[in-house]
């Protein structure tokens, strides 16, 4: 009776240590694979805020030797862009009418991009003073 037993349960052990190896596996994936987005997401991360640290200072030194950069062996250069807006200056209380100044920069906008390093839509843009007008 137990050698025939034995006889009907040859190769199921097999069966379930390949199964069992085969569910590993799959589970092996699915972590490498999340792994490899978490890194390309910090990688963007990591090279978006270098650039962002880099836009700042050169808007505080306006240093032209600064206005390019480079990141993993690129060189990203900062596009200028002066944010040019009327302004209407008038005083309370006195009676004059208000001047209206065509064309004055209140601010500037700096433009990095490179689809390679930031991912998404490639472009980084920090402004300083009035923001641009939306497109």
């Amino acid at each position: 009776m137990l050698a025939s037993s034995i006889k009907h349960q040859q190769g199921s052990s097999l069966i379930e240590s390949m199964i069992s190896m085969l569910l590993v596996s799959v589970l092996g994936l699915g972590v490498a694979y999340a792994t490899s987005k978490s890194l390309a997401a910090q990688r963007y991360t990591t090279t978006q805020n270098l650039t962002v640290m880099h836009m700042r200072e050169y808007l505080q030194t306006r240093d032209s030797a600064k206005q390019t950069m480079r990141i993993a062996e690129q060189t990203i250069t900062l596009n200028e862009t002066p944010v040019n807006q009327e302004l209407t200056v008038s005083i309370p209380g006195i009676n004059v009418s208000a001047k209206t100044l065509p064309q004055v920069q209140t601010g500037l906008s700096l433009t990095a991009s490179s689809t390679d390093l930031y991912g998404g839509d490639g472009e980084i843009i920090l402004s300083h003073g009035t923001p641009a007008p939306s497109p």
